[in-house]
Order: structure tokens, then sequence, then C-alpha cells
């Protein structure tokens, strides 16, 4: 465009015409201007592109990372129920000892508490042998006459 610009420059010099064709100016002007319009719609496009092709990185990018907390807080929600399960399990063992040391414990009062009775029961026959029968005597009596009645 520079050279058609020259020429008809120079041809206006060796022809001895002073004046220039305001025509040619003026498309030298809008052809300029529309180049530069193509250039920067092709920069715009070009960048548009790139900025897609950023953003399809970003997304590529954005999924891996939460694939790998996803795979990271699986893992660490599988550790803590395990720890929760072994927890459990122990205060299970810990309960069940527990309430068999507790068991224990009352069935030994228990037999330790009847043998203590018993022992009363025996001292007292051996100590009034009469009124242990005499009161053995009434009370058969009296259930007798109760299931007599029926």
């Amino acid at each position: 465009m520079d050279e058609e610009y020259r020429h008809s420059s120079d041809d206006a010099g060796a022809g001895g015409e002073s004046e220039k064709d305001p025509t040619d100016s003026a498309s030298y002007k809008a052809n300029d201007s529309q180049g530069k319009e193509e250039n920067m719609g092709q920069d715009t496009a070009k960048e548009v592109r790139a900025l897609k092709k950023d953003i399809d990185h970003l997304k590529s990018d954005l999924r891996g990372l939460l694939g790998s907390l996803k795979d990271e807080g699986r893992g660490k929600v599988d550790d803590f129920r395990d720890r929760l399960k072994e927890a459990a399990e122990d205060m299970e063992k810990r309960m069940k000892e527990r309430v068999k040391d507790t068991y224990e414990d009352v069935r030994d009062n228990v037999r330790e508490q009847t043998d203590k009775l018993f022992d009363s029961c025996r001292e007292t026959v051996k100590k009034n042998p009469l009124t242990t029968v005499a009161v053995s005597l009434l009370a058969g009596v009296i259930i007798g006459r109760f299931f007599m009645k029926k």
C-alpha cells in the first residue's frame, strides 16, 4: 500500500502536477484502518481461543484436584470409621469385663448373705428345737387348710 502512495506521488512530481489526488490518500487511510481492524480482530480471536484453552486446562485441573480431594476425604472417612469401630469394640470389651466383674461381685455377695442366713437359721434351730417344731407344725396346718378349702 505504501508503494501505491509513493507511485502516485512520484507520478505527480514527474508530470509536473503539484496536486495530489485526494481519493488516493483517503483510500489509503481507509485500507490502513481496515487492515488494523482485521489485525485487531484476528488478535482478539487468538486471545479468546487462548483464554478458552486456558479455561479448559483450568477445568481439567480442577476436576483432578476435586478427584484427589474426594479420594483423600474418602480415605480420611475410612480412617475415622476404622478408629471409631476400634474404639467401639474396645468400649464393648471393657463394658463386658465390668458387667462380668459386677455380676461376679453381686453373685458372691448373694451367696455370702444366703450362707449367713442359713447359718443363722441353723443356730436358731439348735438353740430352740421345740419352738422350731411348733412353728413348723402351725405353718403346716395353715397351709393345709388353705389348700383344703379349694
